[in-house]
């Protein structure tokens, strides 16, 4: 056989047949093509930056910005596959700290479309303008330009009628764009930038000093005045931000937006870590809206894993996870603190009476070192053995019904009203609850498991051994969460109400000794 004249079965694929597949993976949808030109316009150093869309999209894509520029070799190098400015050098893969990288963006989206492109370089007086069709640069011209690129994309998958035709409406492929642009803006908060559809503005969001003010421009109807700050900085890694104050919470998850290093992603550890944080906070089916930025050193977190980049790969995912895990529950605990503490200043201004809202501080909760408090040895003495059913006790209430002690029942507190009555979840049923009368009916044993087994209740009160700030009020609650694994409430501006205490003496007079807080009489 010669097999010189035998026709083998692989083949090298046209180019332009590579390029449509290779942009297959990159360009999914119009709102991909706005990503990774907006994501050029911003490694391009712009402070304004203008999105115009038609039909969704499919009409138009136009991409201007005040940024850089290119001169002319460089626009048509940067429609080449593999060419970018990003890297110099294969060790530099590792430590990447801009938006895009691969080079494949523009080759990408041209092979797909009809691209025009008008650039401006700072250091040129004359700008270029070239044109190209399914990848191919057709036409070259120098043009009148400003300093910076406008990029117009026009009759997006018009080579490729498959992925056109499960394209989905106007309204939602529009909507994808929305949410990209706002990303964008999120992680840029320096920069002004406007989207536009169909002529008609939809937004412009001014350049602003803090990412506070940027979260309320993009997001003002869903956080409020409910937006809490969340600032941590441990071991090389930073977590700032915004999480919803549960109270404003809802069954929606937007928004639920992550940024590492300044780029959006998915992260399922990041995610589980936010709902861990929150829950011993939010009610049954309600969700935890935030939007956070994490910032890791580069050769922490490999952003070349996904063909668009929108996930990573961290390399100690169990720090990110205790990071962000404790960094939202203290955050959210802090937040409760300063609501128990304001109530007892309005409700009793001079300090004598008792503050109608509890402080939900879940067992065990906060890390003392991610919080970097102080760390406690756990003390090896025996915990009281759970009582049997013979001796549960029982007591009668008003009207002769009895209560009988036992397994307990979730209580999510939803609300309260005239700081007398509590709105709560109580397992499958949302009861009004007299906190006056409920406190009334806790059975007080003793702590020290001298006598009956301690159960859980109500223990006593704390007073202040002198002039205590509400920040040193505040470090006692917490110190009392952590330490201990008892909750504690604001009694007044100067007192402590200590609840639910379910270990031995012992660890209640560390608590005392550390907080400088002794016994009084209620």
């Amino acid at each position: 056989m010669d097999i010189a004249s035998s026709v083998g079965k692989i083949q090298v694929l046209p180019s332009d047949v590579i390029g449509r597949i290779a942009a297959g993976e990159v360009v999914e949808r119009p709102a991909a093509v706005v990503k990774e030109l907006v994501e050029n316009s911003l490694d391009a150093g712009s402070s304004t930056i203008t999105v115009e869309v038609k039909d969704g999209g499919l009409g138009l894509i136009r991409v201007t910005d005040d940024g850089e520029g290119m001169s002319r070799r460089d626009a048509s190098l940067a429609f080449e596959r593999h060419a970018t400015s990003k890297l110099q050098s294969d060790q530099q893969l590792g430590t990447i700290c801009t938006m895009g990288f691969r080079g494949e963006a523009l080759p990408s989206i041209a092979a797909v479309s009809k691209v025009r492109l008008t650039t401006l370089s700072r250091q040129e007086q004359v700008g270029t303008q070239l044109w190209l069709t399914a990848g191919t640069i057709t036409r070259v011209e120098d043009a009148a330009a400003i300093p910076g690129t406008s990029i117009e994309v026009s009759e997006l998958f018009y080579n490729t009628p498959a992925r056109r035709k499960f394209l989905k409406s106007t309204t939602t492929e529009f909507s994808h764009i929305s949410h990209v642009v706002q990303q964008a803006a999120l992680a840029s908060p320096q920069v002004h930038v406007r989207l536009i559809h169909n002529g008609y503005e939809v937004f412009a969001l001014p350049a602003v000093s803090s990412p506070r003010d940027r979260v309320l421009q993009v997001y003002r109807a869903a956080f409020g005045d409910r937006a809490l700050a969340v600032d941590v900085q441990q071991n090389g890694l930073s977590l700032r931000g915004f999480i919803i104050d549960p109270v404003r919470a809802r069954a929606g998850r937007t928004p639920q937006e992550l940024f590492v290093n300044r780029r959006p992603i998915k992260n399922s550890t990041v995610q589980h870590a936010v709902v861990d944080g929150y829950s011993s906070f939010l009610a049954k089916g309600h969700a935890p809206l935030f939007v956070l930025f994490l910032d890791v050193e580069p050769q922490r977190v490999d952003v070349n894993v996904h063909p668009t980049k929108r996930e990573v790969r961290f390399a100690d995912n169990e720090q990110i996870h205790q990071l962000v895990r404790s960094a939202v529950r203290h955050t959210l605990g802090r937040a409760h603190i300063e609501s128990s503490m304001a109530g007892a200043a309005h409700a009793h201004p001079d300090g004598n009476g008792v503050s109608n809202v509890a402080i939900p501080v879940e067992e065990t909760g906060v890390e003392p070192a991610a919080l970097s408090y102080p760390s406690f040895a756990p003390l090896n003495v025996p915990v009281p053995p759970t009582p049997s059913a013979e001796s549960q006790t029982s007591f009668v209430g008003e009207g002769g019904t009895p209560y009988q002690s036992g397994e307990a029942v979730d209580i999510v507190p939803l609300g309260q009203m005239h700081r007398t009555y509590v709105i709560a979840q109580v397992g499958d049923e949302l009861q009004v609850i007299d906190q006056h009368t409920a406190h009334e009916r806790v059975y007080v044993r003793d702590p020290t498991g001298a006598g009956d087994t301690f159960a859980g209740g109500f223990l006593g009160y704390l007073a202040a051994t002198g002039n205590r700030s509400p920040e040193a009020m505040r470090q006692a609650i917490i110190f009392g969460s952590v330490m201990a694994s008892f909750t504690v409430e604001a009694f007044s501006l100067d007192r402590l109400r200590i609840l639910d205490y379910k270990e031995i003496e012992a660890r209640f007079k560390e608590f005392k000794r550390l907080t400088h807080f002794e016994d009084i009489e209620a």
